[in-house]
């Protein structure tokens, strides 16, 4: 019975995990190498939330766009692939609380550089707290502010460790 089990076990554990392997490298719709980080952009619309959770689940970070340059470079390549412009996508960017201040949930460092689009951010109807890059919008790829429970795509990020 034992040798049964463990039979049965060891058959349908290695497929579930290659099924998972498999479909996990369909997943990317598209990804960038910048230095010692990889983005990977899902184009499939889901929460700030849910972003974070999606990240995480494949071992990943929501993007923390750490300078200018790093945007320029990102919102460049995501204007090629076509990434329409009514379209956010989201970073770990997020507004503490009662304050102007911001971070990078994926580090909690304190966000230094920005690019905010025109009238950005504006805390349109007092619930936006969340950022997102709009690659076409504003022409430059700029930052807004949004709120969180808004659907867009998440940048996740992966870190070599070289």
């Amino acid at each position: 019975m034992n040798f049964f089990l463990a039979t049965w076990c060891v058959f349908i554990c290695f497929t579930t995990t290659f099924a998972y392997l498999k479909n996990d490298t369909q997943l990317w719709s598209h990804t960038l190498k910048l230095g010692a980080k990889t983005f990977f952009i899902n184009f499939e619309a889901i929460s700030f939330d849910d972003a974070i959770v999606f990240c995480r689940a494949h071992s990943m970070q929501l993007a923390a766009i750490e300078n200018l340059n790093e945007n320029t470079i990102l919102v460049k390549d995501l204007k090629k692939i076509s990434v329409d412009g009514t379209t956010e996508l989201w970073t770990s960017g997020k507004k503490l609380n009662n304050s102007n201040d911001w971070i990078w949930l994926s580090t909690m460092d304190v966000i230094e550089s920005f690019d905010w689009g025109a009238g950005e951010p504006n805390n349109e109807e007092g619930n936006e707290f969340c950022l997102a890059i709009y690659p076409n919008y504003y022409s430059s790829g700029s930052w807004n502010d949004a709120n969180c429970q808004a659907l867009a795509y998440p940048i996740c990020q992966s870190v070599s460790s070289n």
